[in-house]
């Protein structure tokens, strides 16, 4: 699993560029990578099949999304299943040693528990 990332908070976003939500956070995602810059690190990952990575990567380009993206581009469950993701958006929010803190569908709750956790620059 993804461990610290230069000793700071990962955000694990996974979405696709089907899912109207997903899209719709993208904003508030953007908040968030420049309120928390040096103390949070976001990784996306793109629920995507091979066939639709064209469509994947004109979303990231579309809405400028700045941090890394991840997919498996298959259209079996793969990590999803794994981390037991069953709607999306899924966020989960892990502390720098790699655990899991917050696994929700909204970025409510994650945002409450980085105003707790860390202050921004």
């Amino acid at each position: 699993m993804v461990g610290a990332i230069s000793g700071q908070y990962v955000l694990l976003d996974f979405w696709g560029h089907w899912c109207g939500p997903c899209i719709s956070s993208m904003p508030h995602l953007k908040q968030l990578q420049a309120q928390y810059a040096r103390q949070l690190a976001i990784i996306g990952i793109g629920m995507e099949a091979l066939p639709d990575k064209a469509l994947w990567l004109r979303a990231i380009r579309k809405h400028q999304l700045t941090w890394t993206q991840l997919s498996e581009l298959k259209s079996d469950k793969g990590v999803i299943e794994q981390l037991n993701v069953e709607q999306f958006p899924t966020y989960m929010l892990l502390d720098k040693h790699g655990r899991l803190v917050v696994m929700t569908s909204s970025l409510g709750p994650i945002e409450d528990k980085l105003k707790g956790l860390i202050t921004a620059p």
